[in-house]
């Protein structure tokens, strides 16, 4: 909670947007706005916080409220399968498994094509570096291409409840994945898309497929199948 209060004392304006598109967010996904509040403050206090910044050296102030979003969606869905594409340095894996392994059951199979993007890995480092090593029994990772990747994955796992976008942010790409996995989303499941505002391809696809995109907290595109 003292995340809001900041944002609502430094930048007003975007805690209004802040706090409508929460609500439109947990409305469209049908969450409690007390389990959402809950599961803030429960997970604001886990040492994960603490381990990322000892092994990145800096603190993780500014991602609290991206990481935290996906992390409920995860943790309140409670999905038995979600798809990445896309790891890098593994922050946003980290939640995602954080909130599989509080849940008790989940596995989350990612796929990333190390060093692709804005922010190269260390060298010496592998794709999920930053992800303790006790969330990691819940994680299959797949290097490569996504829209070679993602094909085979899909086929093997038949359906999944949630699938993530955060790879190439190009127009093909991101089509190309959207159009992979829809298929596969079971009723009510979830497509997340970061950056959906580098190009048309989410809003387009959301057309191609007749449902209202809607847009989480920090930016995260979302379409309930």
């Amino acid at each position: 909670m003292f995340d809001h209060f900041l944002l609502a004392l430094e930048h007003p304006k975007a805690a209004v947007n802040y706090l409508r598109r929460r609500g439109l967010m947990y409305k469209t996904l049908g969450i409690d706005e007390d389990v959402v509040r809950n599961e803030y403050n429960e997970l604001f206090r886990k040492e994960i916080w603490d381990k990322l910044r000892d092994k990145i050296g800096v603190d993780l102030q500014r991602a609290r409220l991206r990481q935290a979003e996906l992390y409920i969606i995860c943790k309140v869905v409670r999905p038995k399968v979600v798809v990445e594409t896309g790891v890098q340095h593994g922050i946003s894996t980290t939640f995602i498994l954080q909130a599989l392994k509080d849940n008790g059951s989940g596995r989350l199979y990612s796929i990333d094509l190390p060093n692709v993007g804005e922010a190269p890995l260390p060298l010496g480092k592998q794709s999920g570096w930053l992800i303790p090593d006790k969330l990691k029994d819940s994680w299959t990772l797949r290097l490569g291409r996504s829209i070679d990747i993602l094909p085979e994955v899909l086929k093997h796992l038949e359906e999944i409840e949630i699938f993530l976008h955060d790879s190439e942010h190009t127009y093909n790409t991101m089509m190309a994945e959207y159009r992979l996995a829809w298929p596969h989303l079971r009723p009510e499941g979830l497509l997340l898309s970061d950056d959906t505002g580098r190009n048309e391809a989410f809003l387009d696809f959301a057309k191609e497929v007749n449902h209202q995109p809607k847009w989480t907290i920090r930016g995260y595109g979302l379409l309930k199948r």
